[in-house]
């Protein structure tokens, strides 16, 4: 899903946020995370600011992951989004289906072969529903939304893989990505939302999809419950890493793998550890540099506007001072994509797994042709095993979370999936 969102002009501060190292913590704006004790002996550095405690498990499973960047440990966490930028958030309208220039006679076949009723089919052939001509040099289709909300998965597949390939239909190219249906009854929504949310679901490549998330709508019955819903829409998972003890076995390689393009001293980073033997580990944010140190696991506010995206946060990793062109323009059409491309093709160079940290991993609409070339849709930075930095769509109900990257290839279920390609800057 992709909204557009003007961009705000704005003066990064200092990087006011920076962190002691000892007694510091990590500003989470807005939003709340879920955070459990360990069995094992932990003293954290940081601690999320108006972060919500809740009764712990009595036991719970770290996932521990080593490597040249040391040993992490790491579990997942719920980010939550403001209520306020929930409520700012709008339903794009989907029943008008375009079609581009494709002509009415093909647009007629292709239905034909969608596994239509015969009711369904009736409908959208009728000359009342075609907007052949009318008003605009897209040839469509007005649809009603109870015959939206009648199409079987398959149906709804094979339309929407079609209709994805035209820019007019951008929900249906980038939907809103679900858990899977086994955990809808779990959700606290009224039986008839759920039931609609049923309905309008469909699968890409083994990925359960919503496009047409403004129907729910109607099914909803206060206020309240729609902020859940679209909670549950744009679910934000990270994940909070410490880097253990056990990395002081192997200084020399840990130091180069994070003392990478950035001034700061990772050695100085371990000689905390060896000198605090009741020390478990490290938060992960004192090894990232300033701009990221200031933005990981944070919604975008005041000092983060909703314009930030995807580029401004992979392109200023190592920035001093932050480059804002990769930021959408204001009542321009958007061109930070194609800004971002020209910065991949002349700053950077082509590389391959394993990746290093701070690398931009950037994700591409599969190979076209001279006429369609691959598309940027989205870039993020590596940050150790398969860990990435990733900023999921404009917006500030989006925040700058750590993720698998087989995860964030997910959220982007593109028809007929997308190209990852990682990049590294030039010298």
């Amino acid at each position: 899903m992709q909204l557009s969102i003007s961009a705000l002009p704005f003066v990064l501060y200092q990087w006011r946020l920076t962190r002691k190292l000892l007694g510091g913590f990590l500003l989470v704006s807005a939003c709340q995370v879920t955070t459990v004790s360990s069995t094992q002996p932990n003293i954290p550095l940081t601690a999320p600011l108006g972060a919500t405690s809740r009764a712990a498990p009595k036991s719970i499973e770290w996932e521990y992951r080593t490597g040249p960047w040391g040993t992490l440990r790491l579990r997942e966490i719920n980010l939550k989004a403001p209520a306020a930028a929930l409520e700012r958030l709008q339903f794009t309208e989907t029943r008008m289906w375009s079609f581009g220039s494709m002509s009415w006679p093909k647009i007629q076949a292709f239905l034909l072969e969608a596994n239509l009723s015969e009711s369904q089919l009736a409908e959208l052939v009728h000359p009342d529903r075609r907007l052949i001509g009318k008003d605009t040099l897209i040839n469509g289709i007005e649809l009603s939304s109870d015959l939206l909300l009648s199409l079987s998965p398959q149906s709804r597949l094979y339309i929407y893989n079609l209709l994805a390939q035209f820019p007019e239909n951008s929900d249906h190219a980038l939907p809103f990505v679900l858990p899977d249906q086994a955990g809808d009854e779990q959700l606290d929504l009224n039986p008839a939302l759920r039931e609609a949310l049923i309905k309008l679901s469909y699968y890409r490549s083994g990925i359960r999809c919503l496009t047409d998330a403004k129907l729910l709508v109607p099914f909803v019955t206060d206020a309240d419950e729609l902020i859940r819903l679209k909670r549950f829409l744009v679910h934000s998972p990270s994940y909070t890493i410490e880097i253990t003890r056990e990395s002081l076995l192997q200084p020399e390689e840990f130091t180069r793998y994070w003392s990478r393009n950035q001034g700061k001293s990772s050695r100085n980073l371990l000689r905390i550890l060896a000198d605090s033997p009741d020390l478990a580990g490290l938060d992960l944010v004192h090894f990232l540099p300033p701009v990221p140190q200031g933005i990981l696991n944070r919604f975008p506010d005041q000092e983060l506007p909703p314009s930030i995206n995807c580029f401004w946060t992979a392109f200023n990793f190592f920035s001093r001072n932050p480059d804002h062109q990769f930021l959408p323009l204001y009542d321009v059409a958007d061109q930070a994509a194609h800004r971002a491309l020209k910065t991949l093709e002349t700053r950077f160079f082509l590389t391959e797994a394993p990746y290093e940290f701070g690398d931009v991993i950037a994700f591409f609409t599969p190979q076209g042709d001279e006429r369609n070339p691959p598309e940027l849709l989205h870039t993020a930075s590596f940050i150790a095993d398969d860990i990435v930095m990733t900023k999921n769509g404009a917006g500030d109900f989006k925040p700058i979370a750590l993720m698998p990257l087989d995860h964030v290839v997910s959220l982007y279920a593109y028809p007929g999936g997308i190209e990852v390609r990682g990049y590294r800057q030039r010298p």
